[in-house]
């Protein structure tokens, strides 16, 4: 029956998002996978179930090869699977990675035409809505980066749990099975991602709007179980694996006000590029609209937009509740990430992942009416130009956006291009150029972000990396950043390396235990044991050595640690490690 339907969505979202498999590993892939060494072993497994899961906000901020834990700051031990999954299978070959992003895209895709058509009841609304989840330029974000499969992951278990709530209320399969069905799935996706929480408000909405049961007619016996799944996970994320970046989050632009006025702004922002597509980019990491004025026209422009959503949404409860639920949809599933409660990033299109589903259903219930007029019933063609071209303008705008993230300097030049005032794209350019050897590029690019007010530990230790040519200048930059951050390791690892270097071994060694404490380097390791041993003092060295081995994994770094104690007439102190 429904046999084309999923050969068009298949072949539509191969093509959107094929070319995204040659991507590799960019942005938070990076110290999640690549320099983690969490996931690179079956044996952290069991650690999903304690404390030690939650990674520290501070020390992913370093990006240099250690334990990380989960590489995540929240709960989501499920998502946290895949990962080790992913490992065991490609190792460090990001296709793999790409392959699983992909083929949970390509589910969604499908299981959105199936919740849609068993609520709709038509098959050219599902297909559209569908088509229009699958490409639309609010899923690259989500489909093109391994650190975002949260979002994907979560909405796959939303979805399947969905339908089988559906199936379950309809006799469509034997009781209980449905309904246990659906509590599984909702857990497996609220311990993928939090956002989830909002389910049983949406199963709710369902059965008063769609399911059309009145209040006195609503069985809440129902929705006990949703309701201790969502009491269980708050208290895991509250009580028990506490989100380690809480302690860093504040009100928006200082003050309540502003705060409230950002939320609008984000709202808009996010309504306005799902029905202009041609105005997505790539927005940078805790990005978050700037307020110039706070009762400019952009505030007001923001509260009209929302205070229009707000009627459209009443007027379509009252006259058409598949639209007015498919509607709050959108409201209810934006709440999470609205910054009610503050989050690290404010604003990021992979948060519209789940919530694009209910508009995605508007618009494909719109224009199902839309083609009943005389019109399109005397011009059959203009169906079809018009709901190809919508597919298509959304397919020509996703294609390219992938290739932003196809490595980090592709990615950081489209973040600066998109967004020229914004000091991360200065920031992320220069970086990558450090890490290519282009120090006098580096330096102009990360002088910049600085410029534009960027304050990050990172900023000054990659200053004080694109000036090592000149150590009295990079010495101030580690300097600083030790002073303002004074829980980051690599800077205080810079700072030593140029005073072990310098023959001041007795400026470089607190320096080099401290940062060692906070980031557990190799280079630290090294420069610490050959101080030890030019002091002549073998067992503390050998101490370092044994710290290091805990700590470190990569084979390679501790053998060479190990060379260090081997007595040759040639070896002189200091070997120089790198950083």
């Amino acid at each position: 029956m429904h046999k084309n339907q999923i050969g068009i969505i298949f072949l539509i979202t191969l093509l959107t998002f094929g070319n995204a498999l040659l991507n590799g590993f960019v942005g938070d892939d990076l110290e999640l996978i690549v320099n983690n060494n969490f996931y690179k072993s079956w044996s952290n497994f069991s650690r999903i179930f304690t404390p030690s899961y939650i990674s520290n906000s501070d020390s992913l901020m370093a990006g240099i090869e250690q334990d990380n834990a989960s590489g995540s700051v929240a709960y989501r031990p499920v998502l946290s699977a895949t990962y080790f999954f992913d490992y065991s299978l490609w190792q460090l070959n990001p296709f793999g990675y790409h392959l699983q992003n992909l083929l949970l895209h390509l589910f969604n895709s499908w299981l959105v035409y199936f919740l849609i058509f068993l609520i709709a009841n038509k098959q050219s609304v599902a297909l559209l809505s569908a088509l229009l989840f699958s490409v639309h330029p609010f899923k690259t974000e989500a489909v093109c980066s391994i650190g975002y499969r949260a979002d994907s992951l979560a909405c796959l278990f939303l979805l399947i749990s969905f339908i089988c709530y559906i199936q379950d209320k309809r006799g469509l399969v034997k009781k209980p099975w449905g309904l246990f069905l659906s509590l599984v799935f909702f857990f497996l996706g609220l311990f993928s991602k939090e956002s989830v929480i909002i389910y049983p408000v949406l199963l709710l909405a369902y059965d008063f709007f769609v399911s059309k049961e009145s209040v006195e007619r609503l069985s809440y016996r129902r929705y006990l179980g949703f309701a201790a799944i969502a009491g269980f996970y708050l208290y895991f994320y509250i009580f028990v694996f506490s989100n380690s970046s809480l302690e860093h989050v504040g009100l928006m632009g200082g003050s309540l006000t502003t705060h409230i006025v950002t939320i609008f702004r984000i709202f808009a922002e996010y309504l306005i590029t799902f029905f202009l597509p041609f105005t997505t980019r790539v927005l940078p990491p805790l990005y978050k609209p700037a307020i110039d004025v706070l009762w400019g026209y952009q505030t007001v422009l923001s509260l009209m937009i929302f205070g229009f959503y707000i009627y459209f949404l009443i007027k379509n409860i009252k006259e058409r509740k598949i639209v007015g639920f498919f509607l709050l949809w959108f409201l209810l599933a934006f709440i999470p990430v609205a910054n009610i409660v503050p989050i690290v990033n404010p604003m990021a299109y992979r948060f519209m992942y789940l919530p694009s589903i209910g508009l995605v259903a508007v618009i494909a219930i719109m224009m199902h009416q839309l083609y009943s007029q005389k019109i399109f019933l005397t011009y059959s063609n203009l169906k079809k130009i018009l709901t190809t071209s919508l597919i298509a303008l959304c397919v020509v705008i996703t294609i390219p956006l992938n290739t932003s993230w196809k490595n980090p300097h592709m990615m950081a030049l489209r973040m600066l291009k998109d967004n020229p005032t914004n000091p991360m794209g200065y920031f992320f350019v220069g970086v990558s150029y450090n890490q290519a050897g282009k120090y006098k590029e580096a330096y102009a690019f990360l002088a910049k972000a600085r410029e534009l007010g960027f304050h990050d530990p990172r900023i000054y230790y990659h200053l004080g990396l694109s000036t090592l040519g000149n150590p009295l200048v990079a010495t101030e930059y580690f300097k600083t950043g030790i002073r303002f951050f004074s829980k980051y390791g690599p800077s205080y690892i810079a700072l030593g390396r140029i005073y072990f270097l310098e023959g001041k071994s007795d400026l470089a060694l607190p320096l080099l235990e401290k940062g060692s404490e906070l980031s557990p380097l190799y280079s630290a390791y090294g420069y610490l044991i050959q101080i030890y041993l030019s002091n002549k003092d073998q067992e503390q060295a050998q101490n370092i050595l044994k710290q290091a081995q805990r700590t470190i994994k990569n084979p390679n770094q501790l053998q060479s640690l190990a060379k260090l104690f081997t007595p040759n007439e040639d070896k002189k102190f200091p070997i120089d490690l790198g950083i």
